[in-house]
């Protein structure tokens, strides 16, 4: 029998409590007496007061201390597993997102899913096959169906990620492998349940305080600018202290306060250097995501500007380190090659050639977008704020006198409101964001975030980008005629034959600083950023692990304690009312 929620036999403890209060209750008998002889039984009475008294038969106790155990058994939801847990096909799939590593289940959530799941595959019927999926960024086949032998090697090699996970898509990776004519059952190991699998879920609480994002960018005068997103996932006020170092070297450091289940964008300037690191010193249940790293010194690519440009854009172009600023009032895509990336400000285009752009207030042919009028005062009403473009970026109240009325058939819309307001799109040789609405005409430009768009826009337009991996990504770039080539990060240093021309990297499970050297000792650092998921809402937090859906092959009997413990209370009242009841007059009672 197993106990699919054992934190619930902590209520056992109440029967030492039980037993305690019998021990000090002090009980008294009214008696008759015809002489003042017996006031020698008054002295006992005087010593059923202490604590020290012999502990009597009482049945009324001993019923108690059965309802007391009925009701944390329980609690405890006994399983009964049956001889067909597992007698057709098993797949197991194991979270591996960075949520797992946490230790509000010791030794962490996924320690205790592994083991579970371990044990699960163990106690199959003779002949079962097995298989192992670990949901990371990507889902992982880490063993086919086969035997158990292989799937518990399988188990024991896996790690938790410092990413997400694709749950839906390992879901959908287990249901592919069902062979005909068999059955098969899909087990999660996770931190939540999802429909279509049996879900064993591993999660108490959520105490933790995270580095949700980190953005670093050169100041006109010397320095960078950090923004640096603190987050409380906990239920109660936190004062953390935040740290920021530039190239191992302390530059900043604030106490930051903030309420439960709150979010707060601390700005500071540092010295300039290559990799700006976030550390937030804390206790909590998941320390992974304590600490983030951004580049610093990013060279932005060349820009010509096409059009009129409002002052604003002009000015937020020039305090940024942008090698080169071109500006022309012509369309002349002959003269475009030249630089990485063209800003086109309210001017028409007949088409767009191939290339990066980012487009104010116009439509151009040839983008997988149609024009067709204006919208009036649009709200904004979503907005993707994990987005490469949107770091840092607040579109709250964003007012927006008129805006182009488009409708997208490819890319991706990263903020709307009646329509969509910015869209972005992406196909070989060409990077695209369209701004539906007029910059001069909006209050956007009056925004602080406002320069932190524009570079944000530029950097993603140029590709840079690929400087900066989410956890579980590989990274695959040009190998410029290079044949090796040596990766140091937090696990150490691996060895990268080139292929093609290209450098392609496995998954990159841990999160920091990693750094490429080339055959001839040239050296390209760039960084991967733990997964950032949003916090489950307040009061929402998962209970302890437990199988929620479904329990296949075999059954739970807590109604059978819960019909114990209501038949122990009725025989309770039932022997107080017994033994409590007026007798004859005169008797004793």
């Amino acid at each position: 029998m197993a106990l699919l929620n054992p934190q619930a036999l902590w209520w056992l403890l109440a029967i030492p409590l039980l037993v305690l209060l019998y021990l000090l209750r002090a009980r008294r008998r009214e008696l008759t007496v015809p002489s003042l002889v017996l006031w020698q039984r008054a002295l006992r009475d005087l010593q059923l007061r202490t604590p020290a008294r012999r502990l009597e038969r009482n049945l009324l106790l001993v019923l108690q201390i059965l309802a007391v155990c009925s009701a944390a058994l329980a609690l405890a939801r006994p399983h009964l597993p049956a001889p067909s847990l597992a007698s057709g096909d098993l797949v197991i799939v194991l979270d591996g997102s960075i949520r797992m590593q946490s230790l509000d289940v010791r030794p962490s959530r996924f320690e205790a899913a592994r083991r579970a799941a371990e044990d699960l595959i163990a106690h199959t019927t003779p002949g079962s096959s097995a298989a192992v999926i670990l949901a990371a960024r990507t889902p992982r086949l880490l063993a086919p169906l086969g035997g158990k032998s292989e799937a518990l090697q399988a188990l024991r090699r896996a790690a938790p990620t410092d990413g997400g996970a694709d749950l839906t898509g390992a879901l959908r990776l287990a249901q592919a492998l069902r062979r005909p004519g068999h059955a098969l059952d899909v087990h999660l190991f996770s931190h939540r349940a999802l429909p279509g699998a049996i879900s064993h879920v591993f999660a108490v609480r959520t105490e933790n305080a995270a580095i949700a994002d980190l953005l670093a960018f050169p100041q006109p005068h010397g320095g960078l600018r950090a923004l640096v997103r603190v987050r409380n996932e906990s239920s109660h006020r936190m004062r953390l202290p935040l740290r920021l170092s530039v190239d191992g070297q302390e530059a900043f450091r604030v106490q930051v306060g903030l309420e439960a289940h709150g979010e707060r964008v601390v700005t500071a300037t540092v010295p300039p250097g290559e990799v700006v690191e976030a550390t937030i010193d804390v206790s909590d249940d998941l320390p992974t995501d304590n600490r983030r790293a951004a580049l610093g010194l990013q060279a932005l690519p060349p820009v010509l500007l096409v059009g009129g440009g409002s002052s604003f854009l002009l000015d937020a172009l020039r305090v940024l380190p942008i090698p080169r600023l071109g500006r022309s009032t012509r369309v002349d895509p002959v003269t475009w090659s030249a630089y990485e990336v063209v800003i086109v400000d309210r001017t028409p285009l007949p088409g767009l050639p191939p290339g990066n752009a980012l487009l104010i207030g116009t439509v151009p042919e040839g983008l997988p977008v149609s024009h067709s009028g204006t919208v009036r005062r649009p709200v904004v009403l979503r907005w993707q704020r994990t987005h490469p473009v949107l770091r840092f970026v607040d579109l709250t109240d964003l007012q927006i006198p008129e805006a182009l009325r488009v409708e997208p058939h490819d890319g991706e819309v990263f903020a709307e409101g009646e329509g969509p307001l910015l869209w972005a799109y992406e196909a070989p040789a060409r990077r695209v964001i369209l701004v539906t609405f007029d910059l001069t005409r909006s209050d956007f430009p009056l925004r602080p975030s406002f320069p932190v768009f524009v570079y944000n826009a530029l950097r993603w337009l140029a590709g840079e980008q690929s400087k900066v991996l989410a956890a579980g990504e590989p990274l695959v770039l040009p190998a410029g005629g290079h044949r090796l080539a040596w990766v140091t990060g937090p696990a150490g240093t691996f060895r990268i034959e080139t292929s093609g021309g290209i450098l392609s990297t496995p998954p990159l499970d841990r999160a920091g600083v990693y750094r490429i050297r080339w055959e001839n000792g040239s050296v390209r650092t760039f960084v991967v950023h733990p997964a950032s998921e949003d916090p489950p809402p307040t009061g929402s937090a998962p209970g302890p692990p437990r199988i929620q859906e479904r329990s296949v092959g075999g059954r739970e009997v807590s109604r059978v304690f819960l019909w114990t413990l209501l038949a122990l209370l009725l025989g309770e009242w039932v022997l107080y009312v017994r033994q409590h009841a007026p007798g004859p007059r005169g008797a004793v009672r």
